[in-house]
């Protein structure tokens, strides 16, 4: 099974643990230099074809707390995979909405807390953590 791309909200080790399999991961900064836009592109059609390389990106919840409409565009349009890392539990939702509107997407979150439910339950694949709150687990299911 083959998905056009990728979404998680992990830790900063991501890379480590096999999570980004590209050696090269774009940060923020080579994303908004380099990446298509989609201006005005249909959100059905903001996502990788199955001719776009492989390309890789890690964000923080730094990076998308300024994220404007292009910003998200350029993210689920171009990259195969993304790691979102340090993100709030607000973040987490508003990125599982995000990519979800966009293209045919799978988006995967993990999370431990009561705060971290409403992202779970809206993700494709929730990951409730074992020592997470028994809100969490019930949202990841």
């Amino acid at each position: 099974m083959h998905f056009h791309s990728q979404a998680v909200s992990f830790s900063d080790n991501a890379n480590q643990v096999g999570i980004i399999t590209n050696e090269r991961i774009d940060t923020l900064k080579d994303m908004r230099s380099s990446a298509y836009a989609f201006v005005d592109a249909p959100p059905a059609v903001i996502k990788p074809d199955d001719d776009s390389p492989e390309r890789a990106v890690a964000l923080t919840g730094d990076d998308i707390a300024s994220f404007k409409k292009e910003d998200w565009n350029m993210v689920i349009g171009n990259y195969t995979e993304v790691v979102f890392a340090r993100t709030t539990p607000e973040q987490k939702l508003r990125i599982v909405e995000e990519i979800k509107a966009r293209g045919d997407n799978i988006v995967a979150v993990t999370g431990d807390g009561v705060n971290d439910a409403p992202a779970l339950k809206a993700s494709d694949i929730g990951v409730a953590m074992g020592s997470g709150s028994d809100v969490a687990k019930e949202a990841g299911m």
